[in-house]
């Protein structure tokens, strides 16, 4: 066994599948994987991470630090311990499922998660909520997940300052930040329906380059119609809960980026379009990662539009603005399409009250996430599942 380091300036993920296995034990995984996000990851580096991670691979939207912990847990023979710094977006996001799924179910082995408040800045060039994870060599009995709510600081250091030990029994939680513990529901189950039986939802589309895809009336100066539709990019512009043309026309007159570029491949043959296109080359917009991976380059995501806007993230209300202009909404809003195109306007506002209502958005924060700074977040897949009175599902079933 050697008796002092060695360094190994090599590829992680390499290192793993190569030297690793040979190396002899105990050992002990310890660092701070890098952040960067899955924007920023060239699709080749993305298909080795999951090679290395086998079958705790994390979904698309997973940053190179969540890799790093699928493929060192992936690794780890039975006397081996893991302890990493990380962001603490994994703990409740859905492309992170396996990797929790798969600590919950190692019970032979001491799991500890270590919080740092949400709002201390532990990286310096990067604002993100950190935590710390550590995993022991299995044992011959069953091991809770540990969690520590730490508070300090870096000048003086941190302690715990609230402990949680969570038996690992049953289904994983789908986050592992909170652990909230489902209520029963106050009525029986056939009194509501789901959502997703109502509508379809998704998310809106993520251009790649806001700054050249979203324009102001300005910018779409010139541009032939049916090249750029309404969009709809942030709640804060939004003050009331319709969108309709006038209030459309209100973002113009602020100079808002009210716009979304809409183009085809025949679209070039325009010369102010083929000039826009190469001002993009120009400004090597068509580099950027969800660019470069379109065919052409400058066509995005064609969405049907959505009946309603759904704002998913908030530390307050959540908020459902109905979408009269017939906006796009960019990937900061879900997109809901009620699967009866002919639904009464009375039957929509039912709706809209009730979700607006006490009782609608306590039900949202049901089936929310809760970040480390109290800010709520609601999945797609977790929005489908609300839980909607039968009275209102039914007149909207009827039209």
């Amino acid at each position: 066994m050697p008796t002092r380091a060695s360094l190994h300036h090599v590829d992680y993920l390499d290192w793993l599948s190569t030297t690793w296995p040979e190396a002899p034990g105990p050992r002990l995984i310890w660092g701070n994987p890098p952040y960067t996000r899955h924007q920023g990851l060239p699709a080749e580096t993305k298909t080795r991470a999951r090679q290395a991670s086998r079958e705790l691979a994390p979904g698309g939207r997973s940053g190179l630090s969540t890799y790093f912990l699928a493929a060192s847990l992936a690794n780890l023979k039975p006397q081996d311990s893991l302890c990493l710094l990380l962001p603490s977006n994994w703990l409740e996001a859905e492309y992170a499922r396996s990797v929790r799924e798969h600590l919950w179910q190692a019970t032979s082995r001491l799991t500890e998660l270590h919080i740092f408040p949400h709002s201390l800045r532990l990286f310096p060039v990067a604002s993100v909520a950190a935590m710390v994870v550590w995993v022991g060599p299995q044992t011959e009995r069953e091991q809770p997940l540990v969690v520590h709510r730490l508070d300090g600081d870096l000048a003086t250091g941190f302690a715990s300052v609230r402990t949680e030990s969570h038996p690992r029994i049953g289904v994983a939680p789908a986050n592992f930040m909170s652990f909230k513990k489902a209520k029963a529901p106050e009525r029986r189950s056939e009194d509501y329906v789901q959502l997703a039986s109502l509508a379809r939802i998704r998310r809106g589309v993520a251009t790649g380059a806001n700054h050249f895809f979203l324009l102001t009336d300005a910018q779409v100066e010139g541009l032939p119609a049916g090249t750029y539709v309404p969009a709809a990019t942030r709640l804060r512009e939004m003050p009331g809960d319709t969108l309709d043309k006038e209030a459309h026309d209100a973002l113009g007159a602020k100079g808002e980026r009210r716009w979304l570029l809409w183009l085809a491949a025949g679209d070039i043959n325009d010369p102010v379009v083929n000039q826009l296109i190469d001002r993009g080359k120009f400004e090597r917009v068509h580099e950027a990662h969800l660019c470069e991976v379109r065919t052409p380059w400058y066509a995005v995501e064609r969405i049907p539009v959505p009946d309603l806007l759904f704002g998913p993230m908030t530390k307050g209300r959540f908020r459902l603005i109905r979408n009269e202009v017939g906006a796009i909404p960019t990937n900061t809003f879900y997109g809901i399409t009620l699967r009866r195109r002919a639904v009464a306007v009375d039957s929509v506002e039912s709706l809209l009250s009730w979700i607006r209502s006490p009782s609608g958005q306590s039900a949202l924060v049901e089936v929310a996430r809760q970040h480390g700074s109290g800010t709520l977040k609601i999945e797609p897949r977790d929005l489908a599942q609300l839980r909607i009175p039968a009275k209102i599902a039914r007149s909207l079933d009827r039209g």
